[in-house]
């Protein structure tokens, strides 16, 4: 099982045949962009794969004096380049039975210490990070006789992305505390595969590399070992942060895989400290992908809302957040004079539970590309300032517009009471809609604004166009499943339908012709 020489990897190419193939000749095909799908990675798995493929790309590069790589058995020869002094290719092998060497993403153990692996795993997806210990949404233990490729993905996402769980289990270093996660925010030419993602940061990792080394504060050492997996590690000593490489491939946790009656199995131990000694950082270390909140210098850490037209409006401020060099578009001649796709994805944790998987990609056309000027100024661009005029229309709409009609048509009376406190539990799942549906066309009329050269005050009309629709179609739907006694319904939702054109024709005026049409249609 060496990936270096061994087709251990599944991947679909263009014609939509699948092709099993070793690590350099996956990394070749990224590199020719034929890569159009990774058929055996679970959804959740999808950032730590990347992101994992991008370092071990680019640190390949690194270690080669040419600089170029072409061919499967030039990146073969790249990759072992990283790991010299391993005649019998190690650590890229996921088993190896003297534990005093490394193993890829698993720890040599100091001599004395293979004892202290007590737990036996049958099941890939044990390892993985996400917590399924009480069968809610996803079962667990469901990989009963895994494949090599699932305890490969399964051990890269938990040796990459995971946190605290519990004493003995500490997380990875590009985190914001035990309980955060490692999500990802990148951008790239709309037209590429998954591989040719995955270049494209490499590219631009290579590129601004020294300006970005030095930038990111930690491990200003030349001579650092970006694979954690080499370093033997007895549980007890974190390595510092001086000695940590800003694009280091971590491993955060003491696993040895094992075959056992031609299966593989995992042995674990737990750990007094963390792998690397980086709590005060607060995961502000460097990583390409990591947005950073620019008050508090902590990285960005994902919350169960995911990742909302708010939240991505919020990420895309330079006052708020500093955004990763991978979410930067290039120059006009690699990236300018193309559609590009903005993707944000990550897992959002919390403590012993695990609070959704979140991906979003936002495509912008050639001519909103260049209007987004990420990580160009600290001013706000031409696009996150209609995005804030946008957002704060909706919240309006939501807030004076919809949620007054609905209270309205629920109390059913002239003169509600408007403190009333069942106003909130029984009117919040329509708004909850609103905003949902809102979501879905936020970046769409964003970028359609810009596609079609309109000027802020077409872009802010269109806009409320498409909110007026949008508040009219769940009020309709409210009305018609909100209770009401047979009697007093007619006159609570002519009431209703009032103050809701009434709130349109006062807080959304870029709408009044249209809202004329809607009132002569429910007339």
């Amino acid at each position: 099982m060496n990936l270096l020489t061994d087709k251990l990897l599944t991947v679909a190419c263009a014609g939509g045949q699948n092709r099993h193939v070793s690590l350099p000749e996956l990394l070749n095909l990224c590199a020719r962009d034929e890569v159009i799908d990774w058929p055996a990675l679970r959804p959740h798995q999808y950032p730590a794969w990347h992101m994992f493929l991008a370092q071990l790309a680019t640190l390949a590069h690194r270690s080669i004096s040419s600089n170029t790589i072409d061919g499967a058995a030039s990146w073969r020869q790249a990759l072992r380049s990283l790991t010299p002094g391993f005649d019998d290719d190690q650590p890229w092998r996921l088993v190896v039975d003297d534990w005093q060497q490394p193993a890829f993403l698993q720890s040599p153990c100091p001599s004395g210490t293979e004892s202290e692996y007590k737990s036996l795993i049958r099941f890939a997806d044990a390892i993985d990070m996400l917590i399924t210990a009480k069968n809610h949404d996803l079962k667990a233990n469901r990989v009963r006789r895994g494949t090599v490729e699932q305890w490969l993905f399964a051990l890269v996402c938990l040796q990459t992305t995971e946190g605290f769980f519990g004493a003995g289990n500490y997380g990875i270093a590009r985190m914001n505390g035990g309980f955060a996660s490692r999500p990802m925010l990148r951008c790239h030419a709309a037209a590429l595969g998954p591989g040719g993602q995955v270049m494209r940061d490499v590219k631009t990792l290579l590129r601004y590399w020294d300006e970005w080394y030095s930038e990111t504060g930690v491990g200003t050492d030349p001579e650092l070992q970006p694979l954690l997996w080499l370093l033997p590690w007895d549980g007890k000593t974190s390595l510092p942060l001086s000695a940590f490489h800003p694009l280091a491939i971590e491993v955060c946790r003491r696993v040895r895989l094992v075959g056992e009656d031609d299966w593989l199995h995992a042995k674990t131990a737990g750990s007094k400290v963390a792998r690397v000694n980086a709590k005060e950082a607060t995961g502000n270390v460097g990583c390409p992908w990591m947005p950073i909140d620019k008050k508090a210098g902590k990285a960005f850490m994902l919350s169960s809302d995911g990742f909302g037209y708010r939240r991505m409006v919020r990420l895309l401020d330079p006052a708020e957040y500093i955004q990763p060099l991978l979410a930067r578009p290039l120059s006009e001649s690699d990236e300018g004079s193309r559609s590009l796709q903005l993707v944000a994805a990550g897992i959002a944790r919390g403590q012993g539970k695990t609070e959704g998987v979140h991906q979003r990609r936002i495509l912008l056309s050639a001519r909103t590309a260049s209007r987004l000027n990420l990580g160009a100024s600290d001013e706000p661009s031409a696009f996150l300032q209609r995005a804030k005029t946008f957002q704060e229309m909706a919240g309006i709409a939501a807030g004076k517009v919809l949620r007054p009609a609905l209270i309205q048509r629920i109390q059913g009376k002239a003169e509600p009471s408007w403190q009333h406190p069942a106003n909130g539990p029984r009117s919040s799942p329509w708004i909850r809609q609103f905003d949902t549906e809102v979501d879905q066309e936020f970046f769409h009329q964003l970028d359609s604004s810009f596609t079609n050269q309109l000027d802020d005050d077409e872009a802010a009309r269109n806009w409320s166009l498409a909110l007026a629709e949008i508040c009219t179609e769940v009020f309709e739907e409210a009305c018609r499943a909100l209770p009401a006694a047979s009697e007093a319904r007619t006159l609570a939702e002519a009431r209703a339908w009032g103050r809701l054109r009434g709130g349109l024709w006062k807080f959304l005026p870029l709408t009044r012709p249209e809202t004329k049409e809607i009132e002569s249609e429910n007339a």
